[in-house]
């Protein structure tokens, strides 16, 4: 019809698509949920495209592409799921409901807890078969050193003691609101590396936890009332994840870092992803009362 706009739609990306082409994606569909109707669209679009990235992403990251599929439905389901726990902070039309800060918050650190719900069955859908509870909780920070290596198509760093990664983190974190916790990293008591199930896995994991997380962040720029929180250029965050890991692997590279120093510190920002897990899978005290879902 003459004078009408017609609105192009972003096509669906697939494993061959690139980072910056599924960031294209992401945003546009990220624009598109925040405009929604309704809460319950608005958070189904925003899950649906951050299945679709996180889990081609995923598949390609851990040589299975076949997986995608599978991986796309858990994923999405995981972030319908951690989306959701925004809604009480909501009425029906996605409007901010005011006096609900207590609800929103809450759900702010509910997305690791979904994820760790949904990845038995995203590992068993990419075919992996490990103690994931075990591996989360005595994963250090050397071992994730290693996965985020993999993860930017790097070689695996050797030789690197404790003190020259808390060294290198003291300089390039320096103002992160993790800095005070830089001493108190874990590291392997030995030299026995992760198998190459186990590093899969963990990749997986933070993969993720990483989505849940983001579903969120559409729910959060509709409380702040902008688009801030999925808007890439003003918060570098929402992004795909391989192209927000290249992308602060660059930025410590151009500050006239070593690249060492910018896998370690990229590392950190990976390990924090890990951190979502480990209280939910800490061994239980005695009298304690553990969630048989997780």
């Amino acid at each position: 019809m003459q004078g009408a706009e017609e609105t192009i739609q972003p096509a669906e990306p697939t494993i061959e698509s690139s980072p910056e082409q599924l960031q294209g994606y992401l945003v546009a569909e990220a624009k598109s949920a925040l405009n929604s109707f309704t809460f319950d669209a608005r958070n189904a679009c925003m899950a649906k495209a951050i299945g679709l990235e996180s889990a081609l992403l995923t598949a390609k990251s851990i040589g299975k592409p076949e997986a995608a599929g599978q991986l796309r439905d858990i994923f999405t389901q995981a972030g319908e799921e951690s989306g959701q726990t925004f809604s009480e902070a909501f009425d029906g039309t996605g409007k901010k409901v005011e006096g609900k800060d207590e609800a929103y918050n809450k759900a702010m650190n509910a997305a690791g807890e979904v994820a760790l719900r949904h990845l038995p069955a995203a590992l068993e859908a990419a075919g992996i078969n490990v103690d994931v509870h075990g591996l989360l909780r005595d994963a250090t920070f050397d071992d994730v050193l290693r996965v985020t290596a993999r993860e930017l198509g790097q070689l695996a760093p050797e030789g690197l003691t404790p003190d020259q990664i808390k060294k290198s983190l003291h300089e390039t974190a320096k103002g992160d609101y993790f800095e005070n916790q830089i001493d108190s990293l874990p590291f392997s008591e030995n030299k026995t590396h992760l198998s190459e199930q186990d590093e899969q896995a963990l990749d997986v994991a933070v993969r993720l936890a990483n989505s849940t997380w983001k579903v969120g962040q559409v729910h959060r720029a509709a409380w702040e009332g902008n688009d801030g929180r999925i808007n890439p250029d003003k918060r570098e965050v929402f992004n795909p994840f391989d192209l927000l890991k290249k992308i602060q692997y660059d930025r410590v590279v151009q500050e006239g870092r070593q690249p060492q120093e910018a896998l370690i510190k990229v590392g950190l920002e990976v390990y924090k992803d890990v951190l979502q897990y480990k209280p939910l899978v800490a061994v239980p005290q005695a009298g304690q009362v553990v969630d048989p879902n997780l």
